[in-house]
């Protein structure tokens, strides 16, 4: 079973991400003060989620990314995933979708056996269609 939204499982493959949380609030009130609470601990940040959204994970804060990507998905809370060299994003909705883009086939080719199991689809954006 996949467990995240991570490249890779092999802690030696991770170089990092930066991982952007886009909205939240879109839930119940108690559901909401739990995200943030679990978010906040793991950040260890005295600033409110609101003035610091985009979290820098280096390579060393594989757990870290795991367990960010995991909040986005369990609370259903928009966040941008981006690689550290730019090649590929995604974008998890709250609509219960990821999107991934990235700059190569070679690389979307490697994300879409990445995540088989998960049955991606082909889609691109009618602003991206020519």
């Amino acid at each position: 079973m996949l467990g995240s939204l991570l490249v890779h499982d092999d802690e030696k493959e991770f170089n990092g991400c930066l991982i952007w949380l886009r909205q939240w609030g879109i839930w119940g009130e108690t559901t909401e003060a739990v995200a943030r609470l679990t978010i906040e601990n793991l950040r260890c940040s005295e600033e409110a989620l609101e003035a610091t959204p985009a979290h820098l994970i280096e390579a060393s804060e594989f757990v870290v990314a795991h367990a960010l990507v995991t909040y986005l998905l369990l609370f259903q809370w928009d966040g941008y995933l981006i690689a550290p060299d730019g090649e590929w994003f995604a974008f998890i909705s709250h609509d219960e979708s990821v999107f991934f883009l990235s700059r190569t086939d070679i690389r979307f080719r490697n994300l879409e056996q990445r995540f088989r199991d998960w049955h991606p689809q082909r889609n691109t954006p009618s602003y991206l269609r020519a």
